[in-house]
This record gives C-alpha cells, sequence and structure tokens, in this order.
C-alpha cells in the first residue's frame, strides 16, 4: 500500500507521470530486495541466485491434492476482478475516478476532491501488487529470489491496454496472456521458433488494438 501510495503521491503533488514514477520506484525496489537477499537474508553457507533459505513449510500456501497449484492466490485473484468492477461501476468513488480520468479538471470544477481519490486509488493498487508479491514468495517460489516479479508489472500495463480500462475483459485477456507465457518456451523446442515470439504476439495485440481504437475515435469526430 504504501509503494503505491509514493506512486501516487509523486502523480499528484509532483506530476510525474504514474508509469515513469513506479518504473523508478521498481530500480528502488529492486536494489533494496537484492541488498536484502545477498546481505541480512543471505542463507548461511553464502549469498546465490536462488535466493534466501526456503520459507517453513507453514508458511507455504496450501496447494490443490498432490498438485504444485495453489488455489488462494486463484481466489483472491477472482476476487479482485469482482471487487475493481463494481467499485468503477457501481459507486460514488468509481464514478469520481472516472471522471477524473476523462477529465480531471472539470472533475475539480465539480467539486471532486482530486488528489484524495487518486490517492486511495493508487494505495488500493499498492496492496494488490502487494499482496501478489506475496503471493509469488509463499506459493510459488516458497523464498526471496532476485526479479521474483518476472516482469509481470510490464505485462499488467499490456493487459489494461488490451482491455480497454474494461475490468470484465481482464480474466480472459490474462488466461490468454498466461497461456502465451507459458507456451513461449515450447516454440523453440517443437517448431525451432524464436521463444521471444510470444512478447512480439502480445505486444503485437496491443498495438493493433490501440490503433484500430484512435482509427475509430478519428472517424467518429
Amino acid at each position: 500500500t504504501a509503494w503505491g501510495l509514493l506512486v501516487g503521491v509523486l502523480k499528484t503533488y509532483g506530476r510525474v507521470h504514474e508509469i515513469f514514477a513506479g518504473l523508478g520506484l521498481n530500480y528502488l525496489a529492486l536494489a533494496l530486495a537484492n541488498y536484502l537477499i545477498f546481505g541480512p537474508w543471505k542463507p548461511p553457507d553464502g549469498a546465490t541466485m536462488s535466493g534466501t533459505d526456503p520459507f517453513p513449510r507453514e508458511a507455504w500456501m496450501p496447494v490443490l491434492g498432490s498438485t504444485r497449484a495453489s488455489w488462494p492466490p486463484v481466489v483472491f485473484a477472482v476476487v479482485a476482478i469482482a471487487l475493481v468492477y463494481v467499485l468503477l461501476r457501481d459507486t460514488n468513488w468509481g464514478l469520481r475516478l472516472k471522471a477524473i480520468g476523462l477529465n480531471g479538471q472539470a472533475a475539480h470544477r465539480m467539486g471532486i476532491d482530486n488528489k484524495r481519490a487518486m490517492l486511495q486509488a493508487f494505495a488500493l493498487c499498492g496492496a494488490v501488487a502487494g499482496l501478489a508479491g506475496s503471493f509469488q514468495t509463499t506459493a510459488v517460489y516458497h523464498r526471496l529470489i532476485p526479479s521474483i516479479s518476472s516482469g509481470y508489472g510490464y505485462l499488467a500495463q499490456l493487459v489494461v491496454l488490451l482491455s480497454g480500462l474494461r475490468a470484465q475483459w481482464v480474466p480472459a485477456i490474462v488466461l490468454f496472456f498466461s497461456a502465451v507465457q507459458v507456451g513461449s518456451p515450447r516454440l523453440e523446442l517443437r517448431l525451432m521458433l524464436d521463444s521471444s515470439l510470444g512478447g512480439v504476439l502480445q505486444s503485437s495485440m496491443v498495438l493493433f488494438f490501440i490503433l484500430v481504437r484512435g482509427i475509430r475515435e478519428r472517424l467518429g469526430k
């Protein structure tokens, strides 16, 4: 929550674009995590790229039967998407955020406290991202490792752009992107194609969507 709120402070009071503020703080967070992994939290036999010692079993997320799949992160993701959908569609707070996004100056003239609403939104985003990171450590790796996010934050930006800021489209897009992420390494093994084609496909879809939307808006005017 605090990390997301810091991005919000830079956005509202420093007029720093949220993407650039988030990217800058990402490097700071990465440096801090690496310091802890290779410093105070390193294993007794020495620091390695495998990260810290494994967490105690009691700290691991429960799994489904004999599989490695953990169900709490899935439940959390479903609840988070539903909550965001309801907040943005059926609450005054969500309507205020939409108004700020469409025209911040007009929303301010209508009596909406832009800074407060944006700080609340950034704090909520930071809380959700923090929980996602905790699931990575307790349900996937069971330890803290360098670069634990695996670039999921950047991938989330593509999901947001492709969804057109519509929460109801997020589950389908996330499932498709997940399939591409998991399947792309097999391209090199089975089809002798570079595994980076998965990222090319994802980025191309987003660029095509943005291009089509821009053309439609221009023709609509």
